[in-house]
């Protein structure tokens, strides 16, 4: 599946409850939802998550979902990856200013690997 801000977070949810998802991909992640609405905790579900899962955060998104936190190796374990766009800001990939040659270049590599990755894991 692929699922933008808070639609990685409904990826997330759904393999760490047994849905059998055979890979997802999250451009710039939100997995806040986990505690504010569920009153759970993001390290928990994504420890149960059960598929590789490419997270593309922003520079601002949050650090655990970034390149070397504790959540991403856990992740990496199971196949997953994570690539940081560090000086983008959250939402760029769907509504970024693409007029900016800078953000577009990094929303089509954010694309890229997405596509890449759903060719490795289908």
């Amino acid at each position: 599946g692929l699922g933008f801000c808070w639609g990685a977070w409904a990826i997330a949810k759904a393999s760490s409850e047994g849905v059998d998802l055979k890979c997802g991909v999250g451009p710039h992640p939100s997995m806040k939802l986990e505690e504010l609405v569920f009153q759970g905790h993001v390290e928990v579900m994504l420890d149960k998550v059960s598929m590789p899962l490419l997270l593309l955060p922003a520079g601002n998104d949050h650090p655990n979902l970034k390149p070397g936190s504790e959540i991403i190796r856990k992740l990496e374990d199971k196949g997953g990856k994570c690539i940081l766009f560090e000086d983008m800001i959250h939402g760029w990939v769907t509504r970024g200013d693409t007029d900016d040659p800078v953000v577009q270049e990094h929303a089509e590599n954010a694309l890229n690997h997405a596509i890449e990755f759903f060719s490795l894991n289908l």
